[in-house]
């Protein structure tokens, strides 16, 4: 297997630098964890031969994320639906992904990809091929486009940017039609981190009567920052994501989580950190949740609701990072958790975050690195490292037995023992890749 990116993970995310202290020795160890809040079964997605990951399901169970065919040199964005996979292909570039959560059921999903054009600063938007080695992967020197995909004409539709600017990246869209992500506006900054050149607005794109997209929308950034991006957006059209300084690939270590109401930026507070504030999802009930730095210089997922941020904190106790990624409208937030050794995928609610590798049946190989997103059903779109084939596959937990009961109803009474397992090399590179390039800095 070549060493190479695992995903793009669009404009938006920003990951710990992990591999410097994952600690290279192969070995497992025994960790009493608390029970399971209820029993899942396992359904491991077919990929296109290669790694994968899924990262977004909406309540009809459709599943979408990336995955690359054998030899590993590029990503393409899937589709599953029952199973069955679906190759979104590009917009006449080498690679595209879907990495946020797309929570709408119309049959659209938002991500990037990358077009038959060569971008003329090379600025990488959508981070596709980072650490790749050399003859690793396929040139990233495109620029990327966000996509709307439409189950209806089975196309992708390339998002424009704002005037002057070449590239742009979708992150969600909703069941009212509106995409919102990111988008570079042509004005050229000094103080970006380079290869970023220009500055970049959060924005909603619409499509006209004829089918053209056009931003609709541009969110301001909070008072003093310079840049903003939108990650998510729930039906009734609130938004939310972060501003701050114009960094490399998006919002690098944000400034501000914010929480656009009509247009209006709001910011949603820290906890005790300036930077890695960024919130990536929201329910419908106007819950947030994100990421935030705490004081020590660690990263802490986090729950914000009523003008409060509320610290969710992190999965072990010597984890350093804690991301939240999605909630659903009853309160069941997803995310992961990493530490010196690994990441593990995580589910929280009232009060109690638990591993989600504790929800596999009996005997899985998997190890689950990152909970993507919940919906309504209580279904998690994940990414899990699988020791049979040595690399990473997409995945969802499926609830057993009453889902829409009450969480807990099937609770375990025991216990449930976890094998914590140190990532092999190369898998632990591609991590890194995945998740450390963002620009997140935490203090250890």
């Amino acid at each position: 297997m070549k060493a190479r990116t695992f995903t793009c993970i669009t404009a938006m995310i920003i990951f710990a630098a992990l591999i410097a202290l994952f600690r290279p020795a192969a070995q497992a160890q025994e960790n009493s964890l608390p029970p399971a809040p209820r029993k899942y079964r396992v359904q491991v997605l077919p990929g296109l031969g290669g790694l994968a990951g899924a990262f977004s399901i909406n309540d009809l169970g459709w599943a979408a994320g990336i995955s690359n065919p054998p030899g590993d040199t590029l990503d393409h964005a899937l589709l599953w639906r029952s199973g069955q996979m679906t190759d979104l292909g590009t917009l006449g570039g080498f690679n595209s992904a879907v990495a946020f959560p797309n929570k709408n059921e119309i049959g659209w999903l938002a991500g990037g990809s990358e077009t038959a054009d060569n971008d003329p600063y090379q600025e990488n938007f959508c981070g596709f091929g980072i650490g790749c080695t050399p003859g690793g992967c396929a040139p990233v020197t495109q620029i990327c486009k966000g996509f709307l995909w439409r189950s209806k004409t089975n196309e992708m539709i390339a998002l424009p940017p704002l005037p002057g600017g070449n590239n742009s990246s979708a992150l969600g869209v909703n069941n009212q039609q509106q995409v919102v992500g990111i988008a570079e506006n042509g004005v050229k900054d000094p103080n970006c981190v380079a290869p970023q050149v220009f500055r970049f607005e959060a924005v909603v794109w619409s499509l006209s009567h004829d089918g053209t997209p056009f931003v609709s929308q541009r969110l301001a950034p909070i008072v003093g920052d310079t840049v903003s991006g939108a990650t998510a957006i729930n039906e009734d059209g609130d938004i939310v994501g972060a501003s701050g300084p114009c960094t490399s690939i998006g919002l690098g270590v944000g400034k501000h989580a914010v929480l656009w109401k009509n247009g209006h930026a709001i910011d949603l507070g820290n906890l005790g950190g300036v930077t890695n504030n960024i919130a990536f999802g929201l329910n419908g009930q106007g819950q947030v949740v994100g990421t935030s730095g705490v004081p020590s210089g660690d990263v802490h997922a986090f729950l914000w609701e009523g003008g409060t941020m509320k610290d969710l904190g992190v999965l072990r106790s010597d984890d350093f990072l804690a991301l939240a990624g999605s909630i659903n409208d009853r309160g069941e937030v997803v995310g992961f958790s990493c530490g010196p050794s690994d990441c593990h995928g995580f589910h929280w609610q009232g009060g109690v975050m638990t591993d989600v590798n504790s929800f596999l049946p009996a005997g899985s190989p998997l190890l689950i690195t990152n909970a993507g997103d919940i919906n309504s059903r209580g279904e998690i779109a994940v990414q899990a490292f699988d020791p049979t084939v040595q690399d990473l596959v997409a995945a969802v937990l499926i609830p057993d037995g009453d889902e829409d009961g009450p969480l807990g109803a099937t609770a375990q009474t025991e216990n449930v023992q976890l094998k914590v397992l140190v990532l092999p090399q190369n898998i632990r590179q591609m991590l890194q890749r995945r998740l450390g390039f963002r620009g997140f800095r935490p203090g250890r």
